[in-house]
């Protein structure tokens, strides 16, 4: 028995910044943009057999800034 496929899509957009001689790199990161949730890994005990272990990260969303001077 095989479990859930494990895909998931991520999206991106930055914007380069520029200030004289230095410049910025601005991103705005959302992970796993469509919420799946399958399962990693699950116990093959036979009192609790394919109970889920550990389950695909949810959506979350990063902020991050990169400065070249």
């Amino acid at each position: 028995m095989y479990g859930d496929r494990q895909s998931w899509t991520d999206f991106r957009v930055s914007k380069i910044l520029r200030f004289g001689r230095a410049r910025a790199n601005i991103n705005f990161d959302i992970c796993d943009i469509f919420n799946n949730a399958p399962i990693l890994t699950e116990n093959a005990a036979f009192a609790v057999w394919r109970q889920p272990f550990t389950v695909l990260q949810a959506r979350f969303i990063k902020i991050g800034a990169q400065i070249d001077f």
